[in-house]
């Protein structure tokens, strides 16, 4: 037989948990026994007056709790909620002489809370259950714990009622977070496969570490051992640590002893500044980071409640390990930042010429496309010039593919150096290149293929694999006239004007009609 005493201002009250001790009565099981307690506080029948509960340091100690409170007797009616407990119920006259059952949006949980309520009144064994609840706004989820508890003559059933809401919904949306990175990382890399995997043990061992909490906290005795976080009660002027429950004993490493013994700054692993003191209006702390006895560093949620004890403020903390939550988050950004640049190196390798970094052929021909399409609804002309490397294949065959890959590039740079910013080069295939001029008419396209085929024929091209000389033809064509444009078409007549320049002797500039010539 264990004993609990609260004392309030003059009076105290003994709280009895457990089996008896020999000799000392019936045989109890797990409930709580109010034994000592002033008599103005029951009525004639020996059964305990509610409206007095809440003069009791046990009424206090309810009232002051950060989580909602409730005695239901037999009839399954709310005798008694603490004022954590004005949230719930969908009413407007408080939850005191209504059925319990108006806490719960489903019939059927109702029922199961009734079929709990009668096991605890039967059996005097604390039981839990998690369950939708309705509150003033809307609904939450919970978990009730029910423990048997006697007041007088009278045996009712406490219930503290933790809101899991943020737990729940943290849970699903990392599911579904899940889910979706899988998808993505499965259509990539290997490698994100294997992190997203990883990521998947991290969560389903939480969700084990969060069972084991849960079958734990089933066993916590008395009201303030009822909680699953860590309390902390501590003077709000000096931040003294005054009580704290098992949880917190467990989550610093700490013995209740050695914790008495501190302060809250000795808890904490930063440097506490105002800009980190979170809103007292709703005792929502930010996050923070705390140090157990062995030096580990560890992310907390913190919320806190405040109430006065003999004119004294006092602050009770709840904390929450929310490490594994963090660490989630950070692999799932990592993740979505390693996702992002393998889509944008996928965009850019299905757009560009791995070897020139120019547009590709399907990529040259769209912008051509695009071109032409800009150039009907604005009538003005675009040039098309097709260029060939003269006698390219001497090259890999003299000098090896790594010289021939050196021309091609060096070729290429010296293509978009020579043409303005807003003009289109592509490699369209082997040794042939592509460029589309938007607003060039068929004369200022024959003088940029001019210039160019100049530009290679009077300098060499300077590589790491050395110095070539080499000529270039040019195929050059227009669209001025503003009819349906198309696409291929040009690109052919390009290809034939080409053709005419490398039949004709290489290194010269061609349109498709062989007699039209160049003009100064």
């Amino acid at each position: 037989m264990s004993e609990i005493e609260y004392c309030g201002d003059e009076k105290c009250e003994k709280v009895v948990v457990g089996e008896p001790q020999a000799g000392s009565g019936p045989k109890t099981t797990d409930s709580i026994e109010i034994n000592d307690y002033p008599e103005e506080f029951l009525t004639q029948s020996g059964s305990f007056a509610m409206p007095g509960l809440s003069a009791t340091s046990v009424g206090k100690l309810l009232n002051a709790l950060p989580i909602p409170a409730l005695l239901v007797d037999r009839s399954f009616l709310i005798r008694f909620a603490n004022r954590a407990s004005e949230s719930l119920g969908a009413i407007g006259n408080g939850l005191e002489g209504r059925p319990v059952a108006l806490l719960f949006p489903a019939e059927e949980a109702g029922g199961k809370i009734r079929s709990v309520l009668d096991g605890v009144f039967s059996q005097r064994k604390p039981s839990a259950v998690e369950s939708a609840i309705t509150k003033r706004e809307g609904t939450m989820w919970g978990r009730m714990h029910f423990r048997s508890l006697r007041l007088g003559q009278e045996r009712h059933i406490l219930i503290l009622v933790e809101d899991l809401t943020h737990e729940r919904d943290e849970l699903l949306s990392t599911r579904r977070n899940r889910e979706e990175l899988e998808r993505r990382v499965g259509e990539r890399t290997s490698d994100l496969v294997e992190a997203n995997e990883k990521l998947k043990l991290e969560i389903e061992e939480r969700n084990k570490a969060e069972a084991a909490l849960r079958e734990s906290e089933e066993r916590y005795r008395g009201l303030f051992e009822a909680s699953s976080h860590a309390l902390l009660i501590m003077d709000r002027e000096t931040g003294q640590i005054l009580d704290v429950n098992t949880a917190a004993c467990e989550l610093y490493g700490y013995s209740r002893e050695e914790l008495l013994g501190l302060s809250r700054s000795d808890l904490s692993a930063e440097q506490l500044t105002e800009g980190k003191a979170g809103d007292a209006s709703t005792g929502r702390i930010p996050v923070r980071y705390h140090r157990t006895k062995d030096g580990t560093v560890f992310a907390v949620e913190i919320t806190a409640a405040f109430f006065s004890r003999k004119d004294r403020p006092l602050t009770v903390l709840s904390v929450r390990n929310v490490t594994a939550r963090h660490n989630a988050e950070r692999e799932k950004n990592k993740l979505t930042k390693d996702l992002a640049a393998a889509n944008r190196a996928l965009r850019y390798q299905a757009t560009h010429d791995g070897l020139t970094g120019l547009w590709n052929r399907r990529a040259i021909s769209d912008r051509l496309g695009s071109e032409l399409s800009r150039s009907m609804r604005e009538r003005t002309p675009v040039g098309v010039v097709m260029a060939d490397l003269d006698r390219f294949k001497e090259i890999n065959d003299q000098y090896g593919h790594l010289a021939g890959d050196a021309v091609l590039q060096e070729s290429a740079r010296r293509l978009v150096a020579s043409v303005r910013p807003y003009d289109e080069v592509g490699r369209y295939g082997g040794d042939e290149f592509l460029l589309v001029l938007p607003g060039c008419d068929k004369r200022r396209s024959l003088q940029l293929a001019e210039r160019l085929r100049e530009d290679f024929a009077s300098s060499p091209l300077r590589t790491d694999e050395g110095e070539f000389n080499l000529t270039v033809s040019f195929g050059v064509t227009s669209v001025e006239d503003f009819s349906e444009p198309d696409a291929y078409a040009l690109v052919r007549e390009a290809d034939t004007a080409l053709y005419l320049a490398k039949s004709r002797g290489r290194n010269r500039v061609e349109l498709p009609d062989a007699d039209e010539v160049l003009k100064e």
